[in-house]
């Protein structure tokens, strides 16, 4: 997603696993929402982790080492959020569950007019 497309939308649906937070291209674009969240003090993201690396990654194991601390912030912020549990995405039982508790998250104050 770009820095443009991150402005225009009201909630930002972060997919948190250990490929996406080791991306610089996702911290790129979690750097982005955290900027927009601060300017608007709307909560932007719903973290959606599909593993445990989000929670169980230290601040020493982070690079390179030059973006470590921004990294840092990005993951506490997804952390500071309700996060939404999609580990077992894959199971037909609970996929329906995950996938009401995603949408509940996206609709709540998406609209500053109501």
């Amino acid at each position: 997603m770009m820095a443009s497309e991150i402005k225009k939308r009201n909630k930002i649906i972060f997919l948190a696993s250990q490929n996406s937070l080791l991306s610089s291209a996702c911290q790129f674009e979690l750097s982005e929402g955290r900027s927009k969240q601060t300017a608007s003090w709307d909560e932007v993201f719903v973290p959606v982790y599909l593993d445990r690396y989000l929670f169980e990654v230290k601040e020493y194991q982070i690079r390179p080492k030059v973006k470590a601390q921004e990294y840092w912030t990005n993951m506490q912020e997804l952390k500071s959020i309700n996060c939404i549990d999609a580990q077992d995405i894959s199971s037909p039982r609970k996929r329906g569950t995950i996938l009401a508790n995603i949408l509940q998250a996206i609709t709540i104050n998406t609209d500053k007019t109501q």
